[in-house]
């Protein structure tokens, strides 16, 4: 599908209007230097939400309000929408930095995902900088930090929301395993994460699994072939640390 847009902010919402409002400011405020839309997408919000988006209506502002299993679900549909070349999600409370407008975007067309840092507001600390592919088997990028090119789901699917909380990270996974090269670091905050959701207080079952994951897709990035052409030592190592035999 062609671009119509630079990026797509995606905001999945639920209950939050005061703070969606804050989120919607910091785009709209920022005078952005290329073109974008932004999705709401409202899980059946009881408390008026939306109405806190009136006095800051846009052309290209789509909202949709209809119940979604979890969060994932709900970005799941943003995607579906979206028409921009990027997207980036963001969590009602979250605010887009003002080093965003100084992304080259147009510079980064081959590129399947760019990522910067955020501040991380509840804790005061940047989070978390350059990630090696060995980092990423251990911590996520926030999800406020990513660019993802649109392309890299109609290659990769949507999330898995079998995983409401970290369904993120088993998507950023397999990036990073199958297209390392074609991931960017920017050294800049690409917004200030709110923090204290629901992830800080329960996890879902991803983390039992995500050595399993990490596993299977490196044995689909190398053939059993290309496995006799790497240190076999090497991938022993990083074996028996990730099942911990």
């Amino acid at each position: 599908m062609k671009s119509t847009f630079d990026v797509s902010f995606i905001i999945p919402n639920f209950n939050s209007g005061n703070a969606l409002r804050n989120t919607i400011e910091s785009i709209i405020n920022k005078e952005l230097k290329f073109t974008y839309e932004i999705l709401i997408m409202d899980g059946n919000s009881s408390d008026d939400s939306l109405l806190f988006l009136k006095p800051y209506y846009l052309k290209y502002m789509t909202c949709i309000t209809e119940r979604d299993e979890n969060v994932y679900d709900a970005m799941n549909k943003g995607i579906k929408l979206a028409k921009g070349r990027w997207l980036l999600f963001l969590g009602a409370g979250d605010l887009l930095s003002k080093s965003f407008n100084d992304i080259n975007l147009h510079s980064y067309n081959d590129y399947v995902m760019l990522y910067g840092s955020v501040f991380w507001k509840s804790k005061n600390i940047i989070y978390d900088q350059y990630f090696s592919l060995e980092k990423i088997f251990y911590k996520n990028v926030c999800q406020q930090a990513v660019l993802y090119n649109r392309q890299i789901f109609e290659i990769n699917g949507l999330f898995d929301i079998k995983y409401y909380i970290s369904a993120d990270y088993k998507f950023n996974l397999k990036i990073f395993i199958f297209n390392f090269r074609k991931i960017k670091y920017l050294d800049l905050i690409i917004s200030e994460y709110k923090g204290n959701g629901l992830s800080h207080f329960v996890k879902d079952e991803f983390a039992k699994n995500k050595n399993k994951y990490i596993l299977i897709f490196l044995l689909k990035k190398f053939s059993i072939f290309s496995m006799y052409t790497l240190s076999q030592r090497i991938f022993i190592l990083i074996s028996k640390k990730l099942l911990k035999v």
